[in-house]
C-alpha cells in the first residue's frame, strides 16, 4: 500500500470519527414551536429528547433564525402560581429522556418571526464539547394535539 493511499484511509476515518460524536445519538420526537401572531414576543417550543448514547449529553445552547435569541426555561409552580426561571443547560442523562413540555422545562424563543400552523423552523443546539446538531420544528397552534394550558400566552399582546 502507498503513503498517499493510507494518509487517504487515515484521513477517511479521522472524518468518520470526527463527526459521530454524541450528536448522532440524539433524537427529537414531536418537536413543535407554537404560531405566533405578529408583533409576538416570545413563543415556546417543546419536544421529547432521546439520548441512546451511554453518556450523559449536555445542551448548552440553542439558535434559530426564526429568531432573536433560544433560551432554556423551567416552570415551577409554587403556592398556586407558575414562575418561570432560566436555566443555562438542558441535560439529558445515558440512555434516557428530556421531556419539554408546556408548564415545565421548555426552549424560549425570544423575539420570533410571525411564525405560522404548518411551517418549519430550524433550530441549532450547541453540545457541550463543540458539537452542533440541527433539527427542525413544526408550527402549530397553541391547543393542538400535546398542548395544555400554556404559561406563556401572557407573552403576547
Amino acid at each position: 500500500m502507498t503513503h498517499a493511499r493510507i494518509a487517504g484511509i487515515t484521513a477517511a476515518l479521522w472524518i468518520a470519527c470526527a463527526t459521530s460524536g454524541l450528536a448522532g445519538e440524539l433524537s427529537f420526537h414531536e418537536f413543535w414551536v407554537a404560531e405566533t401572531p405578529p408583533g409576538a414576543m416570545a413563543t415556546a417550543g417543546f419536544a421529547r429528547i432521546a439520548n441512546t448514547s451511554d453518556a450523559e449529553v449536555t445542551i448548552t445552547g440553542a439558535a434559530s433564525s426564526a429568531c432573536k435569541r433560544i433560551e432554556f426555561h423551567r416552570t415551577d409552580t409554587i403556592d398556586g402560581i407558575a414562575r418561570m426561571s432560566r436555566q443555562s443547560r438542558l441535560t439529558l442523562p445515558a440512555g434516557g429522556e428530556l421531556e419539554l413540555a408546556p408548564g415545565g422545562t421548555h426552549l424560549m424563543l425570544i423575539g420570533p418571526s410571525a411564525l405560522q400552523a404548518g411551517e418549519r423552523v430550524s433550530i441549532s443546539f450547541e453540545l457541550e464539547g463543540g458539537e452542533t446538531l440541527t433539527r427542525e420544528a413544526e408550527v402549530r397552534v397553541r391547543g393542538s394535539r400535546r398542548s395544555t394550558d400554556d404559561p406563556h400566552a401572557h407573552h403576547h399582546p
